[in-house]
């Protein structure tokens, strides 16, 4: 096949400086205060069987939720430490009467209890002061109860890499909501309401059945108005999604593989859209400035292969791009294209040009224009084929790409997470920054920009698994752009995983749900949610932060004109997050951005919005916050 592109060999070179991590090896200190020992290679803790367990028990790795029994001090004496259990008093011990086992015994400064601790990248090694061994798992087991051992360091070994992570970011989950489906996907409505979807059927999916069953959930009264539709004839599982300028959400293939239907959330109706020239599902989507649709990708049903990208306009429908194809935008799966061109990660440059940002580690320049035309946009830093990960829109032209597996499923997945810097255009690479990584490796998971820039990383598996909780994180992570650091926060209940959905709500709270949708005895199904207050809305001491409130603002905006906003106590910063559609964690409707204010008195301010290429019309929501970072509650603001 011929390409119309030029590889990313040529760039790579250019770009090396580009992508050496922006982060300090770890520190040599631990944090004060009980700290998670998180292994690199499982995403697992270190524990402790009981509370009650007597002198000598062994430790294992399990599933990191936050317990005593998995919280440990880290004591100095001189430059080594004595690591105590939170919840036994007990240090944590090399002694050579328990062979390669480590164990746990009354602290009573014993070398076998001395502990170092050693950078290696971003990570420690816990170095036995006694044996010169290194802290490990036994034959590297990302398993459950897998025991933790000692062995000869070696410096490569990621079973012998740790993170301590320290006491968690403030932070609180609602109680588990019951919904009468497993959503699937999810979008936030501008009343503030969030539309949620399965497929034919409640828990389940299989086939093109033509319906589909949906459900609006309402925060401010918790609960679920649920209807069947049928009038499209379209079975929406696993679908390309959009928001479009007008408020709309346009649903295009999946298990109806060429069906189009369109949500207006104003009437609350579903109709039939045109029909799309290619068959497929599991694409991705993404809008243009001018209110079209750019789709491509999805060899998951309507064939395999050759799935050229397509553009849709509102009057005269799908256009096919027959230089965009699919398989050159694909990437390396063992399932072929099949899964390699799923999901991708898609984001609008101009009406004529879209950043291709992943999964595969190549990016592209897509030219949407008559024909099409694809261009190499750089290697994605040192990453891999990232299948399952997730991109997310912090910042004008800037995405923070977490996660993913090199395979839609069976293979460890990564806790790499780069930021993408895109501001220079098409014909130009991307610029690629590493990060500091995630404190768990994750695929399936879901991310959500938070007004002040943060980003929220919740749910997904060590080892992406269809239908099942096996491997799961279950405790989130909250990015930093200032600094690059995840830190964690409070633990889920449920496990959030394949068929999972998160979005961000108009109150400023991330709404977390579902995973499975595999039939109504599956014990992965979860026809469920949560909902997180992140830290921005807390004290310190966990209690509720004041907010401000925005008294008044426009219903629509003008991209270039400035607007007035009035709030009732003075605020400092303004930041505007687009309303947007998630399903199997791609999300590319969602981005939030910076926006200047002027005021004279605190209380009036002069908004203009950013003169970007992100800035895509359509309905954004608007927060005012404080010198402290305290969000308003959101308006809705139509860009137009």
């Amino acid at each position: 096949m011929t390409r119309t592109f030029v590889s990313s060999c040529v760039v790579a070179a250019a770009l090396a400086a580009a992508t050496s991590p922006a982060y300090a090896q770890a520190p040599l200190n631990p944090p004060g205060g009980s700290a998670l020992v998180i292994n690199r290679n499982s995403g697992m803790c270190v524990q402790i069987a009981a509370a009650n367990a007597g002198v000598g028990a062994a430790t294992a790795q399990n599933t990191c939720r936050d317990m005593s029994l998995q919280q440990w001090r880290f004591n100095a004496v001189g430059s080594a430490y004595r690591i105590v259990n939170a919840a036994s008093g007990m240090c944590l011990a090399a002694r050579t009467v328990d062979g390669p086992a480590v164990t746990q015994v009354p602290c009573n400064g014993e070398t076998s209890q001395s502990w170092t601790l050693r950078a290696s990248g971003a990570w420690a090694e816990i170095v036995s002061v006694a044996s010169g061994e290194c802290l490990d798992v036994t034959g590297g087991s990302i398993d459950g109860a897998a025991s933790v051992t000692r062995a000869s360091c070696n410096g490569q070994k990621n079973s012998q890499k740790w993170t301590l992570s320290p006491k968690l970011n403030v932070s609180i989950w609602s109680n588990r909501i019951s919904l009468p489906l497993v959503p699937a996907a999810a979008s936030t409505l501008r009343n503030g309401k969030i539309l949620l979807w399965s497929a034919y059927d409640k828990f389940s999916f299989g086939g093109d059945r033509g319906k589909t069953f949906t459900t609006i959930f309402d925060p401010q009264t918790g609960t679920s108005s649920s209807m069947m539709i049928s009038n499209t004839a379209h079975d929406m599982f696993c679908p390309g999604t959009a928001v479009l300028t007008d408020g709309r959400i346009l649903v295009n293939g999946g298990s109806s593989s060429a069906k189009t239907s369109i949500y207006d959330p104003e009437a609350n109706t579903w109709t039939t859209g045109d029909a799309m020239n290619v068959p497929r599902g599991y694409q991705g989507d993404t809008v243009l400035p001018n209110g079209d649709v750019f789709t491509v990708g999805g060899s998951w049903s309507g064939g395999t292969g050759n799935k050229t990208g397509e553009v849709w306009n509102a009057a005269r429908g799908w256009r096919k791009l027959p230089k965009v194809n699919g398989d050159d935008l694909a990437g390396n799966d063992p399932k072929g294209l099949y899964r390699s061109d799923n999901h991708m990660w898609l984001f609008a440059w101009s009406n004529d040009h879209v950043l291709k940002a992943g999964p595969s580690a190549e990016m592209h320049w897509i030219d949407v224009r008559g024909d099409g035309a694809i261009a190499s946009a750089g290697a994605r830093g040192d990453d891999v084929y990232a299948q399952n990960g997730n991109v997310v829109m912090y910042a004008s032209d800037k995405l923070l790409k977490l996660g993913g597996a090199p395979a839609y499923e069976n293979v460890q997945a990564s806790d790499a997470a780069y930021v993408i810097d895109f501001s220079r255009g098409p014909g130009a690479p991307a610029s690629v920054t590493k990060q500091k990584p995630m404190q768990f490796p994750r695929a399936f998971a879901n991310a959500v920009p938070l007004p002040n820039g943060q980003v929220v990383v919740v749910g997904g598996q060590n080892v992406p698994v269809p239908f099942t909780d096996n491997k799961s994180a279950m405790i989130p992570e909250l990015w930093t752009p200032e600094d690059g650091s995840f830190t964690r926060l409070a633990v889920m209940t449920v496990p959030r995983n394949y068929h999972s959905v998160a979005v961000l709500m108009l109150d400023g709270r991330v709404f977390v749900g579902g995973g499975g949708l595999c039939g109504t005895n599956c014990p992965a199904n979860h026809p469920d949610a949560e909902i997180l207050t992140p830290p921005y809305l807390l004290t310190a001491s966990g209690a509720r932060a004041s907010r401000p409130t925005i008294q008044s603002a426009p219903a629509t905006a003008s991209p270039t004109g400035a607007f007035t906003v009035k709030t009732n106590v003075p605020v400092r910063t303004f930041a505007i997050v687009r309303l947007g559609a998630v399903t199997h964690s791609v999300n590319n409707d969602q981005r939030r951005l910076a926006v200047d204010s002027t005021s004279t008195d605190g209380l009036t301010h002069q908004i203009r919005l950013p003169q970007t290429s992100a800035l895509v019309k359509g309905d954004w929501m608007l927060f005012a916050m404080t010198a402290a970072g305290v969000p308003s509650v959101a308006k809705i603001v139509r860009i137009q």
